[in-house]
């Protein structure tokens, strides 16, 4: 019996994109400024045990980082 397909391969990359951007607006988060930022602390060495961290709601509840120049 063959599995049931998941929400991704329903809907495809446009929808599960559309969706990742309207949690991003709905938590007041950049799409790419947050995209970035992630990413970056992923290649950093984030821990494992911290996914959490890095998700939108928990971005949006973090203090502004100022660019040190």
């Amino acid at each position: 019996m063959k599995a049931p397909p998941d929400a991704y391969e329903q809907c495809g990359p446009k929808t599960s994109l559309t969706s990742l951007i309207a949690t991003y607006k709905l938590t007041d988060v950049e799409p790419y400024r947050y995209l970035a930022d992630t990413l970056t602390r992923i290649v950093d060495g984030h821990p494992h045990n911290r996914l959490d961290d890095l998700l939108a709601w928990a971005y949006a509840a973090a203090p502004a980082l100022k660019a040190v120049a």
